[in-house]
């Protein structure tokens, strides 16, 4: 396929199923440099590298490049839908496996996928993430800013606090989690009642 035709085809899958265009773009450059006929070591297939079970349950040839872009689009945003919309979640799935990331939570993702969710950020512009290395979960305060080095804690009210003054919250990303609003394995299968994702502006 015409590099110029694969472009326009990566960019029109992105804005069919909602994802940033910068960042599909730069997710299917880490996974194959937009090569339709890479092969990994472990055997994932074309410019979207799915494995073969993968892309068999999403109907698709993987060597075929609209085919793949498209799978890749989909499955992407399954994982976000799975994962409440937090970027990072959904690459870690598309990279270790949904599953992985529902069982072990994105603390447990092991030194490939951190690498890769580093690559596709810093190669979109927003900087990247690395899971802290406490085992909490990750909230961005801007470009390449990262929270914690453990369990992240919303900031009690003014009220709890025994102050009369309102506090003013510190600015969190969309991604930040409070850990008490859910138990992380509800939130990761998106079956709490509870759960809630607060954003900051």
């Amino acid at each position: 396929m015409d590099p110029g035709n694969l472009m326009a085809l990566i960019t029109a899958t992105a804005q069919r199923y909602g994802l940033p265009p910068d960042k599909f773009l730069a997710q299917l450059r880490a996974e194959s440099n937009l090569d339709p006929g890479a092969v990994s070591p472990k055997g994932a297939i074309g410019v979207a590298q799915l494995m073969p079970a993968t892309a068999a349950s999403l109907g698709v040839d993987p060597r075929d490049p609209a085919q793949a872009v498209d799978a890749a689009g989909r499955y992407m945003r399954m994982n976000l839908d799975r994962f409440g919309g937090n970027y990072d979640m959904a690459l870690a799935a598309y990279n270790w496996g949904p599953g992985n990331v529902a069982k072990y939570g994105i603390s447990g993702m092991p030194p490939e996928t951190r690498a890769y969710i580093q690559k596709v950020s810093g190669a979109s512009g927003d900087g990247g993430v690395t899971a802290p290395k406490g085992g909490g979960l990750l909230a961005r305060t801007g470009p390449g800013q990262i929270l914690g080095e453990g369990p992240l804690v919303a900031p009690r009210s003014a009220a709890a606090l025994g102050n009369p003054q309102p506090a003013q919250a510190p600015q969190v990303a969309s991604n930040y989690v409070d850990p008490r609003s859910t138990g992380l394995a509800d939130l990761l299968l998106g079956m709490g009642k509870n759960t809630k994702i607060n954003q900051v502006a």
